[in-house]
């Protein structure tokens, strides 16, 4: 049996995966993997979310992939009462024109697309 344990530590979260029959031979294996989530706030949120998928991962648990409609992801983002200054909201304008143009972009193409399946099928009649 897998078994997944979370231990809190003063910097984080510590990871222990305990295989009781380890390659079906019946051994015991221990991996321990080390979460650090107290340093500055760019890796600490990285590592908690890396931490997030890697249990979800563990246990099983269906995220989806690149291929789904929907997916499920951990993202970052300001809290309800932060007040970003002017370089953050620039990039934020940049991010979201980004993708905003790989979205009309996509619209174009699957109109394109759409078009000619329409002349296609129209010839087959």
């Amino acid at each position: 049996m897998l078994k997944v344990r979370l231990e809190i530590v003063s910097n984080g979260i510590i990871k222990t995966i305990i295989d009781d029959n380890f390659n079906g031979a019946g051994k015991s294996h221990e991996e321990k993997v080390v979460y650090v989530t107290e340093m500055d706030k760019n890796n600490s949120y990285l590592n908690t979310m890396k931490l997030f998928y890697e249990v979800a991962s563990d246990l099983g648990i269906d995220m989806g992939n690149k291929f789904d409609k929907e997916v499920l992801e951990f993202k970052r983002s300001w809290g309800s009462h932060y007040e970003p200054d002017l370089e953050e909201v620039k990039q934020e304008i940049k991010d979201y024109r980004g993708e905003l143009k790989y979205l009309v972009n996509l619209e174009k193409e699957l109109k394109v697309t759409q078009t000619m399946q329409t002349i296609i099928d129209d010839s087959k009649k």
